[in-house]
């Protein structure tokens, strides 16, 4: 049995949010890639179930009093947070069908498995530039020639924005937020909303699943899984509510041990 890292019983983490992992067990890379590849299909599983259990009976009730201004009654304030997993687990199993159909190659994942499954093996999240590793003539290629319709690419829009807290104090800065292809496409049809600081894009960066010992950790820290200034691995394009998994490699390689 080919030993690459270790499996992470437990983690915890500092005062500044970084992510200090510890009690780690043996664990071959094919466990782990075996285990996204389930992911996708245990991720609806476990949606279902949630749905199963979470099921209001008052639903409709709930929103229309929170429509009235009943925010704080036991039964919206209860029920409202509820309604919104609901919502969110609802898009999530809707989204998995649809790119398991439209491709089925590909593996679908949302950004919360992924970092639940990093969480679980010891591995971290990092871009194309911080990757170090070797990358096989067939990984090469799937990842030269992969490609997906523009009605599934994530595409983001960039806002400016000022606050102003006095005549003399004012804060400047963006927020970012996930838009669909009919409104990227209305958009970039609008001149009057394009300028230097509001401008909506294709988030097309890759995402590299993979041991920390494969990046360029140098001026670097690891939070929340992923890499930030100051196994094997597992390539993933970013899509409308996730992420589709376009290759891996390495599962028989020994790459090493983490130490925690």
């Amino acid at each position: 049995m080919n030993l690459l890292f270790k499996k992470k019983k437990q983690s915890s983490s500092t005062s500044s949010g970084e992510v200090k992992m510890q009690e780690l067990i043996p664990v071959t890379a094919k466990e782990v890639q075996d285990e996204f590849d389930k992911a996708a299909e245990e991720m609806v599983v476990e949606a279902k179930r949630i749905l199963e259990q979470a099921r209001l009976q008052d639903e409709d009730e709930i929103l229309a009093l929170e429509e009235m201004g009943f925010t704080k009654a036991g039964i919206v304030k209860n029920g409202i947070p509820l309604i919104k997993k609901m919502v969110k687990v609802k898009e999530e199993i809707k989204l998995a069908e649809y790119y398991r159909l439209r491709y089925p190659n590909y593996i679908f994942l949302t950004d919360g498995r992924i970092r639940e499954l990093c969480e679980k093996y010891g591995l971290v999240m990092g871009n194309p530039r911080q990757y170090i590793g070797e990358i096989p003539k067939e990984n090469r290629v799937a990842l030269i020639h992969f490609s997906i319709g523009n009605e599934d690419k994530r595409y983001m829009l960039r806002e400016n924005y000022i606050t102003t807290f006095s005549s003399r104090s004012s804060f400047h800065g963006f927020r970012y937020k996930e838009i669909s292809y009919d409104e990227f496409l209305k958009f970039e049809a609008n001149e009057n909303k394009k300028d230097d600081y509001n401008h909506a894009y294709i988030e097309k960066e890759l995402i590299v699943v993979a041991p920390p010992n494969l990046f360029d950790l140098e001026n670097r820290v690891i939070s929340n899984y992923e890499i930030v200034d100051k196994a094997d691995p597992i390539v993933f394009y970013p899509v409308r509510g996730g992420y589709l998994m376009v290759t891996r490699w390495g599962a028989e390689e020994k790459i090493g041990e983490l130490d925690g």
